[in-house]
C-alpha cells in the first residue's frame, strides 16, 4: 500500500478504491477516508448512479472535503 500510495501523491490529485469488508481495516490503517459524495459510473448509455457502492468507496490523497461526485469507468462484472 504504501508504495501505491507514493504513486498517488506523486501523479494524482487523490486514488478511490472499492474496498472489501475483510480489506476495510488495512485501507484505514494507511489513512484512506469513506468518500462522502455520491457515486456513479460512466456506462455505454451515460452516467449511471451507483448509490448501493457508495459505503465501500475510500479515497487516499487531497479531496478535502471528499465530497461531490465520483464516477467510475465502465467495464464488464463489478463497476467499482
Amino acid at each position: 500500500m504504501t508504495a501505491i500510495e507514493r504513486v498517488i501523491v506523486g501523479a494524482y490529485d487523490f486514488g478511490a478504491l472499492s474496498a472489501s469488508q475483510a480489506g476495510l481495516r488495512l485501507y484505514r490503517s494507511h489513512g484512506w477516508r469513506p468518500w462522502e459524495g455520491t457515486v456513479s459510473a460512466m456506462t455505454p448509455t451515460g452516467v449511471l448512479p451507483t448509490p448501493d457502492d457508495a459505503d465501500r468507496i475510500l479515497v487516499f490523497g487531497d479531496p478535502q472535503p471528499a465530497v461531490g461526485e465520483l464516477t467510475c469507468d465502465w467495464r464488464s462484472g463489478d463497476l467499482w
